[in-house]
């Protein structure tokens, strides 16, 4: 029998930087099991050459920073902030283990440990090498880092058949698959895709060697809005007012993704094509550069099987290329589900509860855990953000984070926190901005209109309808006959 205040199911990213967040501001004890050989969570089953979407300032714990504020000299990132490759973040989360966790005595952790019970009241740790159960006795509470079930590429069930004797890989066995016999086809249109086009590239095979199939094309957040430092946080309010002109005046969605385009806030692989999804998957315009070197790109088809001389889909099929290796990349990563409140009695759930800030979430789910007593009070200031893989998905994300953008000001603690955290990204260091002032009067002007429009046009999407009333229609309407 083990007892501990808290059981942290999973040892990954967010299990990791809430114990760090708890151990900072209380005196709890936690047991963190986990079903890998280390801390790490789905980083240790990540390709080779992948790295962070975001600046490496923006990631990791509260306690200490993931890399170097270097800037980009060279490659398709030039003048932007270092972001962490995979072996740079798990020996983070490795050092932050043993260097911060086991010596405080108030952590313990299980590696190659499955959680058996059910998630309320009954725990074990079962040992994978032994199958040997130990009970475990929480005074407190058990935290949920499972909730999005993330998948990778190496670990997900891929869905498409594959005829015997067919090359299918994953992204990870690329780098030692490379052969110049070889003709690339990438299957899948997410940020992994984009990663082995990119890297392809880098490692010179030719556009002609290679052939892309992009089921849905998807917006994409341009990478020059999120950078730390005085100029990225202006450049970052800028953005979220931005953000908020095109929530108050949009009629409907694809007028939302177009009033984000023209503000330089959101990319899109082919100006020509009409993008069908948002993941929230950042990037640089110099790695839009490379990717729109893809020739061969097939569009709107989802692969049902892959044969020796042809590729099926849903719809037909055409001849497979001469010497194809198939690279998968149709995993998911996050997978979509509906809300839960974070804070439910005995169990806490890890979700987002700040949008796109996955690290900045669970340091905020942590500190109110350690800070208020009141489940309401917390639940409150930590409302999820739902997350969808539709063009419905940045509207309802936007909506929630002004909600609790509004619960944070208002409460004193929070408010404080926040302002002082290295993972907020709006700290300037103390030094004032001229342009800041102008920002914030446009943002306060734009919040009110932003929200009843947000709230209006998600109505209007579940029920099927459009804005024909709104200001922004009418403008959108007048442009048209002027134009």
């Amino acid at each position: 029998m083990i007892e501990t205040d808290y059981l942290v199911v999973g040892a990954g990213a967010t299990g990791m930087i809430f114990v760090d967040e708890m151990l900072t501001h209380s005196d709890a004890r936690f047991v963190i099991l986990d079903r890998r050989f280390r801390s790490g969570g789905h980083w240790n089953d990540a390709y080779p050459f992948v790295r962070l979407h975001q600046p490496s300032a923006f990631y990791g714990a509260g306690s200490r920073a993931l890399g170097s504020r270097r800037i980009e000299t060279d490659g398709p990132n030039t003048g932007l902030f270092q972001q962490a490759t995979g072996s740079e973040i798990t020996a983070y989360f490795e050092q932050l283990m043993q260097d911060r966790f086991l010596p405080s005595g108030r952590v313990r952790f299980l590696p190659l440990h499955d959680y058996r019970g059910d998630w309320n009241h009954s725990h074990q740790a079962v040992s994978l090498a032994t199958g040997k159960a130990t009970d475990i006795r929480v005074t407190k509470k058990l935290v949920d880092t499972t909730f999005y079930r993330i998948s990778t590429p190496l670990t997900h069930k891929r869905p498409f058949e594959a005829e015997p004797g067919v090359g299918v890989i994953p992204p990870s066995q690329l780098p030692q698959s490379l052969a110049p016999q070889h003709h690339y086809v990438v299957v899948g249109g997410g940020k992994t895709s984009m990663d082995v086009v990119i890297w392809l590239l880098e490692q010179s095979v030719g556009p002609d060697s290679m052939t892309w199939i992009v089921p849905r094309d998807s917006w994409l957040i341009n990478r020059e809005t999120i950078q730390p430092g005085d100029a990225g946080m202006v450049r970052m309010i800028e953005g979220l007012a931005n953000s908020l002109e095109a929530a108050a005046d949009a009629t409907n969605l694809e007028d939302i993704y177009a009033r984000l385009e023209r503000s330089g806030e959101m990319l899109r692989l082919d100006p020509a094509v009409q993008p069908g999804m948002f993941h929230q998957a950042t990037i640089s315009r110099g790695e839009l550069g490379m990717l729109r070197r893809a020739r061969n790109v097939i569009r709107k088809r989802r692969v049902r099987r892959i044969e020796r001389n042809r590729i099926v889909f849903e719809d037909g099929a055409i001849p497979a290329p001469r010497g194809a290796l198939y690279v998968d990349c149709t995993a998911r990563a996050i997978n979509y589900r509906p809300t839960k409140p974070v804070f439910d009695g005995p169990r806490i759930t890890l979700e987002f509860v700040r949008d796109g800030r996955i690290s900045f979430s669970a340091a905020a789910i942590g500190f109110a855990e350690a800070t208020f007593d009141d489940e309401q009070r917390k639940n409150t200031l930590c409302a999820p953000i739902p997350y969808e893989e539709h063009l419905i998905a940045w509207p309802k994300a936007v909506l929630a984070e002004l909600r609790n953008g509004e619960a944070w000001a208002k409460d004193p603690a929070m408010r404080g926190w926040a302002q002082k955290h290295r993972l907020a990204g709006f700290t300037s260091g103390g030094r004032p901005h001229t342009e800041l002032e102008a920002l914030r009067t446009r943002i306060a002007a734009l919040r009110p209109r932003a929200v009843a429009n947000l709230e209006a046009l998600i109505a209007a999407n579940e029920s099927g309808l459009e804005l024909a009333g709104s200001p922004g229609r009418q403008a959108h309407e007048a442009r048209a006959v002027i134009g």
